[in-house]
């Protein structure tokens, strides 16, 4: 088995003065057989939707880029 992390980065969105803050990253898994892809955004501060913080999404994906598993809390909570 192999995996590959990326930091994915950092946003910041500003709306009257207010901001919220997102960290991306993902990993690649490459086992024997397949090739998986996980991705995560954390909300870490988000003073427009507090039901987003913490793990607000995370995907993983087959080596085709279909979904196997989506949790999106932002649209499940209407986001800010």
């Amino acid at each position: 088995m192999d995996f590959k992390v990326q930091e994915n980065g950092t946003e910041t969105h500003w709306d009257s003065g207010k901001h919220r803050k997102t960290y991306r990253f993902s990993i690649d898994i490459n086992t024997d057989n397949n090739v998986y892809s996980i991705g995560f955004e954390y909300d870490y501060e988000n003073p427009f939707n507090t039901e987003t913080l913490g793990v607000n999404r995370m995907v993983i994906l087959d080596e085709d880029r279909n979904i196997i598993v989506l949790v999106d809390n932002e649209n499940i909570n209407k986001g800010y």
